[in-house]
């Protein structure tokens, strides 16, 4: 709802940990169909245009497309944030909106079906699948959300977010899959989006966004995290057997914390707000998310 907020929002999601740990995959660079297609999915949940359900259904087939791993990772974003929105606003039970879900679930799936039909002969062909002891040892843990990789400038180089690998033979602690610290700027905005947005009307985006981030969290641990729900995910989730690194479920906490940071923004902005000081709040522009980017 302000450009500010959409700057702070924008350079976190593109341009975190995650892009760069993975500059030699490229197909995981393509995390910009994602918040497009949240962007179609509330106009489906808000409005009745058939417009709106042909581009959710297009923009999750790209994502799908580009990549088998935020193809997975997209549909279970949308399945958990569709819901908890359609709650969020009193429209789960709403036949409309669930019958517009449905055509784009059903379109994207037609648009998808080619090129699935041929990654599943060649998974099984080359034998693509992998077990719950390979899927662990590439998860992150806790304490992946708290390092950073060795060229951080301010963490990395003076160790203070770093630990060691322990030794050979135990699962690695370091490289692109473990080092998924967001910042601590952007998670003291994503609380505080939280708990402003929660008392303003975005409460069903705040109850959508915190919902995907928790899955995300708890998917990225693997099998390690909740054993019952990974192993059953990975058992009957199309896709899920070939997932070797959860730990990229990650760019799920990241999205989430994002839009709870922008949502922080928009309410400094709001005059809603009764903070001492309101015309000091209102001054929160460009120039002083640019700092607090830097």
């Amino acid at each position: 709802g302000t450009e500010a907020g959409a700057y702070l929002a924008g350079f976190a999601w593109g341009f975190g940990s995650f892009p760069f740990g993975h500059l030699i995959h490229l197909q995981l660079q393509a995390l910009y169909f994602l918040p497009l297609t949240f962007l179609f999915l509330h106009r489906v949940i808000a409005r009745r245009r058939g417009r709106d359900v042909v581009l959710l259904a297009v923009s999750a087939a790209l994502q799908a497309i580009s990549s088998v791993y935020f193809g997975i990772i997209g549909a279970v974003a949308l399945a958990v944030g569709g819901f908890t929105l359609a709650a969020g606003v009193g429209r789960w039970r709403s036949v409309t909106v669930l019958r517009r879900l449905a055509y784009s679930a059903a379109l994207a799936a037609l648009l998808v079906l080619p090129v699935a039909t041929i990654y599943a002969r060649v998974a099984q062909r080359e034998g693509f699948g992998r077990n719950l002891f390979e899927a662990a040892r590439n998860a992150a843990s806790t304490v992946s959300y708290l390092q950073v990789p060795p060229g951080n400038v301010l963490y990395g180089r003076t160790g203070l977010l770093r630990q060691q690998d322990p030794p050979p033979g135990g699962p690695p602690r370091t490289g692109p899959e473990r080092e998924l610290f967001p910042g601590f700027v952007l998670m003291a905005f994503a609380i505080a989006g939280a708990w402003l947005g929660w008392r303003s009307d975005a409460r069903a985006m705040v109850a959508a966004m915190v919902a995907i981030g928790a899955v995300g969290f708890v998917l990225s641990l693997g099998p390690d995290g909740v054993r019952p729900l990974y192993a059953a995910a990975h058992r009957f989730v199309f896709g899920f057997a070939v997932i070797r690194a959860p730990a990229r479920f990650s760019v799920l906490v990241v999205f989430a914390l994002s839009v709870l940071a922008a949502i922080a923004v928009r309410e400094l902005h709001s005059p809603r707000l009764p903070l001492p000081g309101r015309h000091a709040t209102r001054g929160l522009g460009v120039a002083v998310v640019s700092v607090l980017i830097a």
